[in-house]
């Protein structure tokens, strides 16, 4: 099929989209990012999923991705280490189907791009 071109779009956590044009389906590339960080306080850790389903209802569906950045280990007194994180990830999304990015761990997790292109464009 034909490929339209990509164009921007914004998502936020934890809201359901559908490719800009619903009757047809799109190829969605998505960058998400995070920073974990680890100290005496504890761990600050980040994770999260993309998930697709046939309805908006709030993040149910099939996860297609998942986005983990952890860190653990021993601490040494003075220790503070922090890890920045970006992954991206590219979705097929049928025709009316849903897309929702959400966070299942920590509150740190950013969504840096979208782009889509519309399939039989």
């Amino acid at each position: 099929p034909a490929f339209g071109a990509p164009t921007a779009r914004t998502f936020a956590l934890a809201t359901a989209y559908r490719c800009s044009d619903p009757t047809k389906p799109c190829l969605l590339t998505i960058t998400l990012q995070a920073q974990s960080s680890i100290s005496l306080a504890g761990a600050s850790n980040n994770e999260g999923v993309i998930v697709t389903g046939p309805t908006a209802a709030g993040g149910t569906g099939t996860t297609v991705a998942t986005f983990k950045n952890n860190l653990g280990g021993t601490l040494v007194v003075g220790l503070n280490l922090t890890s920045q994180q970006a992954n991206t990830y590219t979705v097929a999304l049928s025709a009316g189907h849903y897309l929702a990015i959400r966070q299942t761990a920590g509150t740190g997790l950013q969504v840096l791009s979208v782009y889509e292109q519309i399939l039989g464009a």
